[in-house]
């Protein structure tokens, strides 16, 4: 455990708890589902170094690829919607446990890489892939939790309408005619 980074240490157990939680049906409010993609691009972005206008190009391409795979994924997903505390319940998702590996080993790799100077972080090709691989995931991770935050502000706001929830900064409900 001594040459282990701290902050792998810190991230096993994270990996872990999500990607059991990712193993069983559970109930998200729309908070979680705009914190998670945030998370996930700080990370990304932190990861590639885009230097160049092509790399952003690049990235940005993958990224909206991404977007579009993980919106029309969560499209065939039958998530049940819960009105009254504002939230949905998922089904049970072993790919997207999978997607949590992938991006906890994908990272430790980048890191190691680049860390221990491998002559193959310096190359075109390992600067090209990990923008290629991170933006993707990204992508795909932001697509799911738009696409569900989505569904869940569009069902949520007619209930409220119509039930006479506060619309207003100024605390009164609406009048009723």
């Amino acid at each position: 455990m001594i040459h282990v980074p701290t902050q792998l240490v810190i991230a096993i157990p994270v990996v872990v708890y999500f990607v059991l939680k990712y193993l069983k049906p559970r109930e998200v409010n729309i908070r979680r589902l705009i914190l998670i993609p945030a998370v996930v691009l700080y990370f990304a972005l932190t990861t590639v170094q885009l230097t160049t206008t092509i790399s952003i190009i690049f990235f940005s391409t993958l990224l909206f690829l991404g977007i579009g795979a993980g919106y029309f994924h969560a499209r065939s997903k039958d998530v049940k919607i819960n009105r009254v505390k504002m939230s949905m319940i998922v089904p049970r998702e072993p790919e997207m446990a999978i997607y949590l590996i992938l991006i906890l080993v994908f990272k430790t790799f980048i890191g190691y890489s680049i860390g221990l100077h491998l002559p193959l972080s310096h190359t075109q090709f390992f600067h090209e892939s990990t923008i290629c691989i991170t933006a993707l995931l990204a992508g795909y991770c932001c697509g799911r939790h738009g696409y569900y935050a989505y569904i869940l502000a569009w069902a949520t706001a007619g209930f409220q309408k119509q039930n006479g929830a506060i619309n207003k900064p100024t605390g009164k409900r609406p009048l009723k005619y």
